[in-house]
């Protein structure tokens, strides 16, 4: 895969798998795992907007805290 950085990177794709976000209903989807380097001896997981959002998570932006989606309804 490509990365931001334009970087080439290689991973593992494991799946589906159960990925819960604490106080959120869980979500099923595939995992990609690189290798990296752990920030302070751990690792940052990375959510995409695609599993946060089959989550019912949205991004509080201004407070960088996670939130209930707001639901609306689709006619």
């Amino acid at each position: 895969m490509q990365t931001a950085t334009q970087e080439i990177a290689k991973g593992i794709i494991c799946g589906p798998v159960m990925i819960t976000v604490e106080g959120f209903r869980p979500a099923y989807n595939e995992l990609l795992f690189l290798d990296m380097v752990p920030d302070k001896e751990e690792y940052e997981p990375l959510l995409g907007y695609v599993v946060l959002e089959q989550c019912g998570v949205s991004v509080d932006m201004s407070e960088h805290r996670l939130v209930p989606m707001k639901k609306f309804r689709m006619e």
